[in-house]
């Protein structure tokens, strides 16, 4: 006589949540034995138990691509991070306030010259030739660039 099969379902053992973790029994054995660990019928908290205090080889393949991907993205932010700090301290990069700083202060002195300029040039100029005028306004155009480029030559700290 032939038993019936039992509608009864069947027990979770330590060995078979091990294999629906994709853990080892030893793992999971260590777990139980710990007190902490979810009861052994269910998966779903072993998942996230597992998350919380296991190693990532013990989550779920969804969750380790997570994982992987965050910390990639951490190591490219943290890469990019040193090479800004290497060419600031290079002096190839300068900080954005400071250049808005100095191209501040370039224009103005730029304006102020210009102004200067306009008012003191003409008066000068007076009854001179193109070619004597000429070579003043180039002068006083060369002086200007001249300032301009020693000023703003090296970036401030």
């Amino acid at each position: 006589m032939k038993k019936k099969a039992s509608k009864k379902p069947s027990k979770m053992t330590q060995a078979r949540l091990a294999k629906l973790l994709a853990v080892s029994p030893q793992l999971v054995n260590y777990h139980v034995k710990s007190g902490e660990a979810p009861p052994i019928d269910d998966v779903k908290q072993w998942h996230i138990y597992l998350a919380e205090v296991g190693r990532e080889g013990s989550l779920p393949e969804d969750l380790r691509r997570k994982i992987g991907e965050a910390r990639a993205r951490l190591i490219r932010a943290q890469a990019a991070r040193a090479e800004r700090e290497n060419k600031l301290a290079e002096k190839e990069l300068m900080p954005c306030a400071s250049a808005v700083k100095q191209a501040a202060e370039a224009m103005g002195y730029t304006f102020s010259e210009l102004e200067r300029l306009a008012r003191e040039i003409p008066p000068a100029l007076a009854g001179g030739t193109a070619v004597e005028i000429g070579k003043r306004i180039a002068v006083e155009v060369e002086r200007i660039r001249s300032t301009l480029k020693e000023k703003f030559q090296t970036i401030p700290e």
